[in-house]
């Protein structure tokens, strides 16, 4: 295996790892509906969340197929970047939910940073 194989594996991995969280979350918050309030912005961040993650993996009924995950990268990345570049305008309408002083509390810096590394 080349170092881009290696690579892919771990970053799967993690990725894998992290959309359990996710998911688990989600199955926690049905089952407990009753006594957890759902929040919208919320449901927001955990939908792109997991469609960004659903786009990174090939469908399970290609299991017994062969996958190259570059191939199936490329084939899909635009999509995907299209997900994190929601999280920008989310992330600030999110921050701007909490209120204008906590806008104004973040400073200059919280603009610079979302121009100079936005998600995509």
């Amino acid at each position: 295996m080349d170092p881009f194989s290696y690579l892919s594996v771990l970053i799967s991995i993690i990725l894998a790892l992290g959309m359990t969280r996710v998911l688990a979350g989600v199955g926690e918050m049905l089952q407990a509906r009753s006594r957890r309030r759902l929040y919208w912005v919320h449901a927001i961040w955990v939908t792109i969340l997991y469609l960004a993650s659903i786009v990174l993996f090939p469908p399970e009924s290609s299991l017994d197929d062969f996958v190259n995950y570059k191939t199936h990268y490329y084939s899909n990345h635009r999509v995907f970047f299209v997900l994190f570049a929601v999280f920008s305008p989310v992330d600030f309408v999110d921050t701007l939910l909490e209120g204008i002083s906590h806008l104004v509390a973040l400073g200059s810096l919280y603009f610079i940073s979302s121009i100079l590394f936005p998600p995509d």
